[in-house]
């Protein structure tokens, strides 16, 4: 793209002017207050217009150039673009009015929607003074337009870096620091559970030396009855002997058919769970006064009958405790698990079913229980009467206390061993639940390193390119900097010196307007990749000394050889 000519017919110091643009390096002296900086603003309003003016608003360029003479206020601009010729008329008033109008090969065409130089160069106007148009005092750095130019690199930099802060958050949450993520907990959870199973294992392996205790001082106890047997009433013992026989020959038949193990009231509880446990409360209710009429029928007893009374406060502390860990174990909430595997032991699809039918056979298994555990009562009773004149009465009640007390050590850990099921099925789904975080958190690495490396391999397409054009125009001008100049990601500008990098702040103002022009050029070029547009040069070596002036005068021609380049000056020492 190449300007052509332009006609100002009257715009700040300059009227009726008409003039025509060379195809390279284009040079225009005019001294101090003769124009040169008037025609580089008129060429930027014709694409981009002025600002309004009014009484509030401050000194600005609609202000500054409007013709104390009055009279029309613009001119026209012609420009060769895509094989095409185009002309822009332009006039302004004094306020905010703007008579515009385009011309394609002499031929009226449609105006824009925005602004001539938005639809030519596809850059707002604070882009297009970054790049195309130099009238010194700009920033060395990217614009959003200048960005969206170069692949809108400055907005995926942007969301790159959001999406690495999201996954960073998301990976805080299940592995924070001080053990305070999702995974540290699970596995805190995942420890405690597996402590209370390793103990019900202890537990377990401890039951079998109870039981031979339980066994042996039964044994003993049975020795010392032996003589006292003897005088009972045997037609009685026998018959209380045979029922105890035929209920223990039941029992045994009944937990035959669980040979995974007998089940357990939580179980139950956990196929009849809905969330609603008023159900459970007149069972319980009746479940304790029966243990509390045996405790007192024993306590009544034992003045009389003491092995009776024993018996009956024995069987009574069971039911309590049992009752009391049945509710307390109903109280707990199973989880869609633990049902699956109840399920899946006893074989059973149906819920309903499968409950009915463990309901009923541990209620027939506690009446055996229960049945055996009278039997024995009234059997010791008829033994006790005929042994209390035989054995020895101290070696025989320390006996039976220490039965007593193995059966509620006994009482105790069966109770514990009752949740084995349920502990195991928490601990499957606690650990499905910690392997599920830890996917995530290998997953949310995976994602951040895969956003890391599409910004590494945008810095290369995008920032590349424009690093290395840079490169090429600052090495023309190193003799003239005296250093070598860089452009990072970011595209600010940094140059060596004494072996570091600094920014272009420290540059003087001579070098810092080198330093620019190379600047805009790597932009232009990976902006514009066919049909380079003009650059106007509004005086930017001002502030150069003669010898570094004499350099950029050899320089500009070269870089003029693929570009149009307008350069103003106001000094013939600064001439081109």
């Amino acid at each position: 793209m190449k300007l052509l000519k332009c006609h100002v017919e009257n715009f700040g110091c300059l009227k009726n002017y008409d003039l025509s643009f060379g195809g390279g390096l284009t040079s225009l002296y005019a001294p101090n207050g003769g124009g040169k900086s008037t025609l580089a603003a008129f060429i930027r309003a014709m694409f981009y217009g002025l600002p309004a003016n009014s009484s509030r608003t401050r000194f600005n360029a609609r202000r500054h150039y409007f013709p104390f003479s009055g009279g029309a206020y613009g001119g026209s601009l012609t420009f060769g673009w895509r094989g095409r010729e185009y002309r822009i008329e332009r006039f302004f008033d004094e306020t905010s009015g703007d008579d515009k109008k385009w011309f394609c090969d002499g031929s009226p065409a449609p105006k824009p929607d925005g602004e001539f130089g938005e639809v030519v160069f596809g850059l707002d106007e604070e882009s297009f003074a970054r790049t195309l148009f130099f009238g010194g005092g700009t920033e060395l750095c990217a614009t959003p337009g200048i960005s969206a130019g170069l692949g809108d690199y400055a907005s995926q930099e942007v969301d790159g870096e959001r999406g690495r802060e999201i996954l960073s958050r998301a990976a805080k949450k299940l592995s924070g620091r001080g053990g305070r993520g999702e995974i540290a907990e699970l596995e805190r959870s995942v420890r405690a559970v597996e402590a209370e199973i390793k103990n019900m294992e202890d537990i377990s392996l401890g039951l079998d030396k109870k039981y031979a205790q339980r066994a042996e001082i039964s044994s003993r106890l049975s020795a010392l009855s032996d003589k006292a047997a003897a005088r009972a009433d045997w037609r009685k013992l026998g018959d209380i002997s045979g029922e105890i026989n035929k209920n223990s020959a039941e029992l045994a038949r009944l937990e035959a058919s669980y040979p995974q193990g007998f089940p357990a009231r939580a179980e139950v509880e956990v196929l009849r769970s809905r969330g609603d446990k008023k159900g459970s409360k007149l069972p319980a209710a009746l479940s304790f006064a029966f243990s509390l009429i045996l405790m007192v029928a024993g306590a009544l007893l034992c003045p009389s009958y003491l092995f009776a009374g024993i018996a009956a406060l024995a069987a009574g502390a069971v039911f309590f405790v049992a009752t009391l860990c049945v509710l307390f174990i109903g109280r707990k909430k199973h989880s869609a698990r633990s049902l699956r595997a109840i399920l899946k032991k006893y074989g059973y699809s149906d819920r309903a079913a499968l409950a009915d039918r463990l309901e009923g056979d541990i209620a027939l298994r506690e009446q055996l229980q229960s049945a055996i555990s009278a039997g024995q009562s009234r059997m010791n009773e008829v033994i006790g009467a005929a042994s209390s004149e035989q054995m020895g009465e101290g070696e025989g009640e320390r006996l039976r206390r220490e039965l007593a007390a193995i059966d509620r050590d006994i009482s105790d850990d069966e109770s514990i061993l009752e949740s084995r099921e349920i502990k195991l099925a928490r601990l499957s789904e606690l650990g499905s639940r910690l392997g599920a975080c830890r996917r995530r958190l290998s997953e949310y690495a995976v994602a951040a390193e895969c956003i890391a490396e599409a910004q590494r391999s945008l810095t290369r397409t995008v920032v590349g390119p424009v690093a290395e054009s840079f490169k090429k125009y600052s090495a023309l001008v190193k003799n003239t900097l005296g250093d070598s100049l860089y452009i990072d990601k970011n595209f600010s500008v940094a140059y060596e010196s004494g072996g570091r990098l600094r920014p272009d702040g420290h540059l003087s103002a001579g070098q810092r307007a080198v330093a620019n022009v190379c600047y805009r050029l790597a932009v232009i070029d990976n902006i514009f990749r066919s049909d380079i547009p003009f650059v106007v040069l509004d005086d930017p070596f001002s502030e150069l000394d003669g010898e570094r002036m004499e350099a950029m005068a050899k320089l500009l021609p070269a870089l003029a050889r693929d570009r149009q380049i307008i350069y103003l000056y106001c000094h013939p020492s600064r001439k081109i």
